[in-house]
C-alpha cells in the first residue's frame, strides 16, 4: 500500500465525523432469485407481517442535531406481472422513516433520511412491514441494512472508523499509544488508490491529530486492536512444472490421498500415468493461499495447456461440498472440495463440469470428470472400495436395463421417451419398463426390485426434486438403505430436474444416496444440478445411450465426453453441459 503524508494541515474541523454501520445476517438461501446480488438473505416478511431487528451503535454524538442516513437493502421474493407487488414500511425505533413500493423478484434499494435523534446508544430496533395493500399476496426479504450517522470522533475498543464532510485537521479522542492509521476509502469513490498509510499523524495528550480530506473515508486502530496474520511457506509443489504428465489425475483433501491410494494404484495397472494433488496445495499454487473452486479450475486449465502431451484426460475430485460451508443454516455437513457455481436459466447451481471447460469460451468439458461426493474419511474409503470391487467383479453396462418414467403432462410425454430409448439403444435387452400411469403405488416396490435384482443400467425419466422422482414421491433418497446387498450396480441416469443437486447441507440427493450405498445402489449416476426441459434433455438421454450402448469406449468418461459433444452439436440448451454431473469415476472401466 502506499504511504502518503497526513501531517496536521489547514483549519480545525469542529462539526461531528460520520460513522458506518453495517448489519446483516445470513439465514435464507434463495438460490432461485436469480436478480438477486446474494443468494443468502436475513429475513422474510409476509403480506400483513412485521419483522423486527435490533442493532446496537457505539459512539453516537449525543449532541449532534443532524441527519441520519439509511439505507435497507430488500429482495422481492414473489412476482405477479402487476405495476406493483409490494409496499413495505420502514420504522426506527417505533417511528416511521419511510415506505416503498416496487414489482417483482428484483433487489430493491430504499434510501432514507431520519433524524439523528432517533438513534440511542446501544440497542435500537429496526422494524419492517410489508403492508398488504397491492392486492396480491407479497414476499420480500431483508438482505441488509447500513446507517450513516453523526458520531463522537473517539476511539472505542482501540478503533475508530468516520469520515468529515469538510477537509483539515480533525482530532480523534481516547488514544492511549501508538496507532496505524489509513484512508480507506472504497475504490471508485476518489481517483486514489485505497487504502493507503498514512503518515505525519500526531498523537499526543490522549488524542490523534491528522489531515483529512472531505468525504475520506479514515481508519485508526491501536497495536492492542490489530490483528496478527498468519504466515506460511507453501510447500514445494511440482504443479506448476511443465514437465509434468498424468492421463489420470485425482484431487482431494490432503485428509483423504490416503483413501485414494488403492484407486490410484489400480488405474496405474490399467496402465494409466496417475497423479494425486491436494486440495491444499492446489489453493497453495493457484489459489494464492485461498481454498476455492476458482483455484482447481486454474490448476485444470493449466495442467491441460502446459503439462507434458498427452494432458490429463480423467479428472475424480474426491470430497464432497455444500452451498453452506460455514455453516449459516447450523445443520451443514462438510464441505471438503468445494464445488464451482453457475447461474443458469432458473437458479444458481453448481457446475463440476465447467470446472473441466479449460480450452476455449464454450461450456463443453474439455476433460472427463467426476466426483465421488465423500464427506469423511470413512466414506471415501467405502466408494473407493465400492468402485474396486465393482471392477473386480468384472461388471460392465451390457446386462439388465430398467427405465422409469413419470405421467406424461405438460411438461412432456416422459413415457414416449422411455419407450423410445428401449426401442432403440436397449432393443435387444428387453428392458423392464416401469411406467407410473400402470403401476401407481406399486412403482416402489417395482423399482426396489428392479435394483435388488441386479442392473448394469438404470434410467428415470420425468419430474423431481433434489431427493425425489415424481410429485408422487415413487423413490427418493430415504430409500436407498432398504435396499438389499447387489450382485450388480448399475450406472444411473436420470434426465429430471436436480436429482444431482449434491451441494445440500443437511441430506444428500437422489444420486448421492444410491452412489454412497454401500454393496448396492449405483456404481455412478449422471443426473442434474439444475432444472431441465423434457425436449432437449432426451436428447442428451439418447447421446448419453447411443455412446453407452455403442461397446466402443472401455472407460466411462470417453462415452461421456463424447456423448456431449454430440448433444453440444445439436444446439439445445447449452446450460444441460455445465449441469450434468458424473457422481463417479470417470475411468471407470465400463468394457
Amino acid at each position: 500500500m502506499p504511504l502518503v503524508s497526513a501531517a496536521p494541515a489547514g483549519d480545525a474541523v469542529t462539526s461531528a465525523s460520520t460513522g458506518l454501520a453495517s448489519f446483516e445476517t445470513n439465514r435464507f438461501y434463495q438460490p432461485g432469485l436469480l436478480d438477486a446480488p446474494d443468494p443468502w438473505l436475513w429475513e422474510v416478511v409476509a403480506s400483513g407481517a412485521t419483522r423486527v431487528k435490533s442493532f446496537s451503535l457505539t459512539g453516537i454524538d449525543g449532541t449532534a442535531s443532524g441527519i441520519a442516513e439509511l439505507e435497507v437493502f430488500l429482495q422481492g421474493g414473489s412476482e405477479s406481472g402487476q405495476a406493483v407487488d409490494h409496499h413495505v414500511s420502514v420504522s426506527v425505533n417505533g417511528t416511521l422513516v419511510g415506505e416503498a413500493q416496487f414489482a417483482g423478484k428484483k433487489p430493491y434499494r430504499m434510501s432514507l433520511s431520519l433524524p439523528a435523534s432517533l438513534l440511542r446508544e446501544g440497542t435500537n430496533e429496526l422494524s419492517l412491514t410489508n403492508v398488504a395493500d397491492t392486492g396480491v399476496s407479497s414476499f420480500v426479504f431483508l438482505d441488509r441494512f447500513m446507517l450513516a450517522h453523526p458520531q463522537a470522533s473517539l476511539l472505542a475498543g482501540g478503533r475508530f472508523e468516520g469520515t468529515w464532510l469538510e477537509s483539515g485537521t480533525v482530532t480523534v479522542a481516547g488514544v492511549g499509544g501508538a496507532l496505524a492509521v489509513l484512508d480507506v476509502t472504497p475504490a471508485g469513490a476518489s481517483a486514489m488508490s485505497s487504502p493507503r498509510w498514512l503518515s505525519g499523524h500526531e498523537a499526543s495528550g490522549g488524542a490523534l491529530r491528522f489531515h483529512a480530506e472531505a468525504g475520506h473515508r479514515y481508519l485508526a486502530a491501536s497495536e492492542a486492536a490489530l490483528q496478527s496474520p498468519r504466515i506460511a511457506t507453501p510447500e514445494p509443489s511440482t504443479l506448476r512444472s511443465a514437465g509434468t504428465q498424468a492421463d489420470y489425475l485425482l484431487i482431494a483433501p490432503r485428509a483423504f490421498l490416503a483413501a485414494a491410494e488403492p484407486l490410484l494404484q489400480r488405474r496405474a495397472d490399467q496402465g494409466l500415468t496417475t497423479r494425486a494433488a491436494s486440495f491444499e496445495e492446489i489453493a497453495d499454487q493457484f489459489g494464492h493461499g485461498q481454498p476455492s473452486a476458482e483455484a482447481v479450475r486454474s490448476f485444470l486449465s493449466f495442467a491441460f495447456h502446459s503439462w507434458t502431451r498427452p494432458s490429463p484426460r480423467y479428472v475424480l475430485l474426491l470430497g464432497d461440498s455444500t452451498y453452506d460451508p460455514r455453516n449459516f443454516s447450523g445443520t451443514a455437513q462438510p464441505s471438503p472440495l468445494p464445488a464451482l457455481w453457475a447461474k443458469t436459466s432458473y437458479l444458481w447451481t453448481v457446475s463440476d463440469p465447467q470446472l473441466a471447460a479449460v480450452n476455449g469460451e464454450d461450456s463443453l468439458p474439455d476433460v472427463a470428470i467426476g466426483r465421488l461426493p465423500a464427506t469423511t474419511l470413512e466414506e471415501a474409503r467405502m466408494l473407493v472400495d465400492k468402485l474396486l470391487a465393482w471392477e473386480d467383479s468384472g461388471q460392465g453396462l451390457s446386462g439388465q436395463a430398467a427405465l422409469v418414467a413419470d405421467n406424461p403432462d405438460l411438461a412432456g410425454d416422459f413415457e414416449a421417451d422411455v419407450h423410445d430409448i428401449a426401442e432403440s439403444y436397449l432393443a435387444g435387452r428387453n428392458p423392464d419398463l416401469l411406467l407410473l400411469s400402470e403401476l401407481g403405488g406399486q412403482t416402489r416396490p417395482r423399482i426396489l426390485d428392479a435394483l435388488n435384482s441386479g442392473l448394469s443400467f438404470l434410467s428415470y425419466v420425468g419430474h423431481g426434486g433434489a431427493a425425489v422422482w415424481a410429485s408422487e414421491n415413487v423413490w427418493n433418497s430415504w430409500d436407498a438403505p432398504s435396499l438389499q446387498a447387489q450382485s450388480r450396480q448399475p450406472l444411473l441416469v436420470t434426465m429430471n430436474c436436480l436429482n444431482g443437486y449434491f451441494v445440500a447441507p443437511s441430506f444428500e440427493s437422489l444420486a448421492e444416496s444410491l452412489v454412497k450405498a454401500e454393496g448396492r445402489g449405483a456404481i455412478a449416476s449422471f443426473s442434474p444440478s439444475g432444472l431441465t426441459l423434457d425436449g432437449p434433455a432426451h436428447q442428451y438421454h439418447r447421446a448419453l445411450m447411443a455412446e453407452l450402448t455403442s461397446e466402443k469406449h472401455q472407460r466411462l468418461g470417453d462415452a461421456l465426453l463424447a456423448a456431449q459433444k454430440a448433444y453440444a452439436q445439436t444446439g439445445l440448451m447449452p446450460e444441460l453441459l455445465s449441469i450434468y454431473h458424473l457422481l463417479g469415476d470417470p475411468a471407470l472401466e465400463i468394457r
